[in-house]
């Protein structure tokens, strides 16, 4: 999957949204489904959780602990 095919949206200063899609289709799902567990497997600190919708994948994180890790 490119990065170009994803659109990224703040939700919240905790939470932003991907979206992989404009369509519910299997492709889009399976889309989400390979990015959720991506992050998953990277066991980022700061992830406090994954929400996948047919074409979006919501992500909630820990803002503080974000801006610890970076340095």
């Amino acid at each position: 999957m490119l990065a170009e095919e994803i659109k990224l949206r703040v939700l919240s200063e905790k939470s932003i949204v991907l979206e992989v899609g404009d369509s519910i289709d299997l492709e889009s799902h399976q889309k989400v489904v390979a990015l959720q567990q991506h992050l998953y497997q990277a066991a980022l600190p700061a992830l406090i959780e994954l929400v996948p919708a047919y074409t979006t994948l919501t992500i909630y994180f820990d803002p503080l602990q974000l801006a610890e890790s970076a340095g």
